[in-house]
């Protein structure tokens, strides 16, 4: 009834056509969060292969290794036919059930600090962006772009870290004993790596790069803050009953390898082509061995721990740059330039 009542004489086009650019990542700004989201999602997991293989590891055969391959795709405009050349991202050796057996006496130790840090505990059930944002100014409306940014890197943790814990399928601690009493709900899912220490230390390295190009120089202050918070929070699972410490170990791991792989899709690699793949070999893990996320990682420098028994650095090949997501990257880069981040 609006239309006819307004729209008078028809008279055809009166509006140029100027149609976009064909697959141009400029595009990307013209349409909805979610849909971003979708293209984002098919732009990096299309990238990506999972395998169970068997591992030579010190001259014995292992015959259940996982890995998560990088796809570096190549195409012509004369031969459109996708080739694809792998490099690993990480590779992971379920531990022996002995090491789980005695990384049990963990869960009682850690329980006495349940009354302590029952409400962190809650409150992390979901996103940790209240945790993340008091230690860098993140805001709904002041970083849009790097919460969009995060998102993507929180799905594609989520994706890979169902699919590695699926095929290795560890058991949880309250499987285990029944005296672990968990203080929340065991999730549906297996226990090795740990789902919230990858995705934590993903966002934490993400966050600590994206800040390190808006001030010019990465933060060891911020790179601390970030990466305590990560490791706290993967902790926490272990206070509440269903993690074990190599849990969150491997999930540093896998979140680390993960952040760096994202980061090289989205700006390109930070040192040179060939950086260092990780192979998590469970079954060296000490099961006396408590969490301690020093051990791996400097936080101040970014640099990973090559002389760790239970990990072995594995040659492999920086993924190319998505412009995809490098346009979100820049994007991010941009709102956190406008909005000082010392104001």
């Amino acid at each position: 009834m609006q239309r006819d009542g307004i729209v008078g004489t028809w008279q055809g086009p009166t509006l140029p056509l100027n149609q976009r650019l064909i697959d141009n990542p400029g595009n990307l700004k013209d349409w909805e969060p979610w849909v971003r989201g979708a293209i984002i999602d098919f732009e990096l997991l299309s990238n990506l292969h999972f395998s169970k293989h068997p591992e030579t590891i010190a001259q014995t055969s292992v015959p259940d290794a996982v890995t998560v391959w990088s796809l570096n795709i190549t195409t012509s405009q004369n031969n459109p036919v996708p080739a694809a050349a792998p490099s690993r991202i990480t590779t992971f050796v379920r531990p022996d059930d002995q090491v789980f057996l005695e990384q049990l006496q963990f869960l009682d130790q850690y329980s006495d600090l349940r009354e302590d840090r029952a409400a962190e505990i809650i409150s992390q059930l979901g996103p940790q962006y209240a945790f993340w944002s008091s230690v860098v100014y993140l805001h709904p409306d002041r970083t849009k772009k790097t919460i969009e940014l995060l998102d993507a890197a929180l799905r594609l943790a989520n994706f890979v870290e169902m699919r590695v814990k699926h095929a290795l399928a560890c058991r949880r601690p309250n499987e285990l004993s029944p005296q672990v009493q968990p203080m929340i709900l065991t999730p549906g899912h297996g226990t090795f790596p740990s789902g919230h220490s990858t995705e934590n230390h993903m966002v934490a390295r993400i966050l600590w790069e994206l800040l390190g190009d808006v001030l010019g120089s990465t933060s060891p202050e911020i790179g601390e803050q970030l990466m305590r918070a990560a490791a706290r929070i993967a902790v926490n699972r272990t206070v509440a009953g269903v993690h074990f410490p190599i849990d969150t170990a491997a999930g540093q791991v896998l979140g680390l390898a993960l952040a760096r792989h994202f980061i090289a899709r989205a700006k390109g690699a930070t040192t040179a082509s060939q950086f260092d793949a990780w192979r998590f070999d469970g079954r060296r893990y000490p099961g006396n061995r408590d969490f301690d996320f020093h051990e791996f990682y400097d936080p101040a420098t970014g640099v990973e721990n090559h002389n760790l028994a239970y990990l072995d650095p594995l040659p492999s090949t920086a993924p190319a740059v998505s412009n995809i997501l490098n346009w979100l990257w820049t994007e991010s880069v941009k709102e956190w330039s406008t909005a000082p981040l010392f104001p």
